[in-house]
C-alpha cells in the first residue's frame, strides 16, 4: 500500500513540471466552459470565436474551442466559481483524485489489494494533473460494469450513458451490447442518452445545438484539434507515424477499423467482463481522436483482465498498458516508437479474441 502510495505520488506535476503547462493549457479549455455554464452562456459554448477569446483572456496561446456537450459544461460549473489559476486548479486536484480514490477503492473491494498496485503503476493519476477527467470517465464504466454484475443492468446502462460526455470513447459499446443480447443494458443506455441529448438541447437552445453540430463537422478545419495526430494511440494515426503516403492514410485507417471490430467481433464468449474489455480496447482504437491519458480508462480492462483471463499474452499487455510505458511512448522523440502505444492494443485485443479454449475463470458475483 505504501508503494502504491508513492507510485501515485510520482505522477504529480512535482515529478513532470507539468503545472505551468496545465494552466496554460489544457485546464483553461475546462475552466472556461465551466464559467460559461455558470453564468449561462450556454447557447455561445461551441462557437469557436467566442469560446477562444476567452481562453485568450486567461492566457492560452494555442486555442481549442470546447468538444464535450452542453451538459457537461454544466456540470463542471462548480469549478467556474473559485478563481483561476490556483484555487480553480487546486479544487480540481482535489475533486478527482478523490474520484479517482474511490474508483481504486471499489476496485480493491471487489478484486483485493492487486487493484490498487495495478493502478498506481497506471497513468490514470497523470491525468488529474493535466488537467483532464479520465479518471471520471473511468469511474463510472467501473460502477456500469458492478451494477451490471449484480443484474441490474438497466441501472448500468443509464450509468454508462454518462460517458457520452465524452462519446467517442465508447463508440462500439452498443453494438457489444446487441451482440451479447444485453438488450436492458441497451435500453438503459438509450434511455439516458436521450435524456442527455435532451438536457444539453434545453441548455443551449437551438442556437446552441446548431454551434455543437458545426462544431463537430468543421472537425479539419479547425486549428490544433489534433495536436501531433501522428501520436496519437489509435488506428487513425499509424499511416502517418509510419510516413506513408498520403494518398493511404484514409484506406488504410478505414481498413484498420473494420478490421479491428471484425477481430473483436470473432469472439464467442458471453462474459460481462469481455463485453467491457473488448468495447473500450475496441473503440479506443477506432476513436479518431485519442491521446495517452485516455489509457486511463484501461484500467478497468487491466483489473478485468488480471481477474478473469488465463491467457500469458492477454495479461502481459494488459499490465504494459497499465504502465508508465505508454506516457513514456507518448513523449519519445519517435513517432514509430509512439505508434507502439496502439501496437498493444491490437495485441490485447487480438489476444483475447484467439478460438475459445480454456482462457477465462468464472466470474463470481458478489453478494
Amino acid at each position: 500500500m505504501i508503494l502504491s502510495g508513492v507510485l501515485l505520488l510520482c505522477w504529480s506535476p512535482m515529478f513532470f513540471g507539468g503545472a505551468k503547462y496545465v494552466l496554460k493549457q489544457d485546464f483553461v479549455n475546462f475552466y472556461v466552459a465551466a464559467t460559461m455554464a455558470l453564468d449561462g452562456d450556454l447557447a455561445r459554448l461551441h462557437d469557436p470565436a467566442v469560446f477562444t477569446q476567452k481562453e485568450a483572456d486567461l492566457g492560452r496561446t494555442d486555442f481549442l474551442p470546447f468538444a464535450r456537450p452542453h451538459f457537461y459544461a454544466a456540470m463542471l460549473a462548480p469549478f467556474g466559481a473559485f478563481d483561476f489559476p490556483y484555487p480553480a486548479f487546486a479544487v480540481w486536484v482535489v475533486a478527482f483524485g478523490a474520484i479517482l480514490i474511490l474508483a481504486v477503492a471499489l476496485a480493491v473491494r471487489r478484486w483485493g489489494p492487486d487493484a490498487m498496485v495495478i493502478a498506481a503503476f497506471s497513468g490514470a493519476a497523470m491525468s488529474i494533473f493535466i488537467g483532464h477527467e479520465t479518471v471520471w470517465l473511468l469511474l463510472l464504466l467501473l460502477v456500469s460494469y458492478l451494477l451490471a454484475e449484480k443484474g441490474r443492468e438497466v441501472t448500468a446502462g443509464l450509468v454508462l450513458s454518462l460517458v457520452l460526455a465524452k462519446f467517442h470513447l465508447i463508440l462500439l459499446f452498443p453494438l457489444f451490447m446487441l451482440k451479447q443480447r444485453r438488450f436492458r443494458m441497451l435500453s438503459g443506455f438509450c434511455a439516458g442518452g436521450g435524456v442527455l441529448v435532451l438536457v444539453s438541447a434545453a441548455l443551449g437552445g437551438a442556437a446552441g445545438v446548431e454551434n455543437y453540430i458545426d462544431l463537430l463537422l468543421s472537425n479539419n478545419e479547425i486549428e490544433y484539434w489534433h495536436p501531433e495526430a501522428d501520436r496519437m494511440p489509435n488506428l487513425w494515426s499509424m499511416p502517418l507515424s509510419w510516413g506513408l503516403p498520403e494518398s493511404f492514410h484514409l484506406p488504410f485507417s478505414l481498413a484498420a477499423c473494420a478490421l479491428a471490430v471484425f477481430v473483436a467481433f470473432r469472439d464467442g464468449g458471453t462474459e460481462l467482463w469481455r463485453l467491457y474489455v473488448l468495447a473500450i480496447t475496441a473503440s479506443l482504437l477506432v476513436a479518431p481522436h485519442t491521446w495517452w491519458y485516455d489509457f486511463g480508462l484501461m484500467l478497468l480492462p487491466v483489473w478485468l483482465i488480471s481477474q478473469y483471463s488465463k491467457r500469458i499474452v492477454s495479461r502481459l499487455s494488459g499490465m504494459a498498458i497499465a504502465s508508465p510505458i505508454p506516457f513514456a511512448l507518448s513523449v519519445s522523440d519517435s513517432p514509430v516508437l509512439a505508434s507502439l502505444e496502439t501496437v498493444l492494443l491490437l495485441i490485447l485485443l487480438a489476444s483475447l479474441t484467439l478460438p475459445a479454449d480454456s482462457d477465462a475463470t468464472s466470474e463470481t458475483v458478489p453478494a
